[in-house]
């Protein structure tokens, strides 16, 4: 499976930096650790066994309206491939907030909270490759999405959009798209988001 109208960023590491202040790349505080999954029955019943078992075919996730709904704290929810897994906060899939929408409506899993938001988008199999359309509202704090290992769920790779502060008041939705491909025994089960309003409209795994 080929995605050819992308913008691929190149996977690097985040640069923490001990303070947390508008247009600096922070790390928020952590309430759900993912690492701790390894052990937590409730959601591994949901996902494929052996743990780590690998994808074998291509998906192509879209949320739609008829995955519009509000997903409690610490909660799960199964769509289809994806289990949503909440922190402290919750989250909601529902339409993506767009000015001018000249096609089909789109819609997205995003946190309810401005700035503490923290969310698990896991898989029931493992994948060499995970594509992930998302927008960042420019309105609040750092937003940052990261890649998890298989059966860990360790972060291996992680991405911060930070809005400079002079930029702070501009009402503007920045929207990428990022690709990582893992390599051999390293698959990837998962997305993790954290921080700001970061809504994630699209996921593709690739064997």
């Amino acid at each position: 499976m080929e995605t050819r109208d992308m913008t691929s960023l190149p996977a690097l590491p985040l640069r923490v930096h001990p303070r947390s202040r508008p247009g600096i790349a922070s790390r928020p505080r952590l309430d759900l650790k993912q690492k701790l999954l390894a052990t937590n029955p409730a959601i591994l019943d949901q996902l494929a066994r052996p743990l780590g078992e690998l994808g074998r075919t291509g998906i192509d996730f879209r949320f739609g309206a008829g995955d519009v709904q509000s997903i409690d704290p610490y909660a799960s929810r199964a769509f289809g491939e994806l289990v949503i897994v909440t922190g402290k906060h919750g989250a909601f899939v529902e339409p993506m907030d767009e000015e001018a929408n000249e096609g089909p409506e789109r819609y997205a899993l995003i946190g309810k909270h401005r700035s503490e938001n923290e969310c698990l988008l896991l898989f029931r199999h493992a994948f060499g490759a995970v594509t992930c359309h998302f927008t960042v509202n420019s309105v609040g704090p750092d937003a940052r999405i990261g890649f998890l290992r298989h059966t860990q769920f360790a972060e291996v790779r992680g991405f911060t959009v930070s809005t400079p502060s002079r930029m702070s008041r501009e009402r503007a939705a920045f929207e990428t798209v990022l690709r990582y491909r893992a390599t051999e025994l390293n698959e990837l089960q998962g997305i993790v988001f954290r921080g700001g309003a970061l809504g994630i409209e699209r996921i593709i795994l690739t064997p």
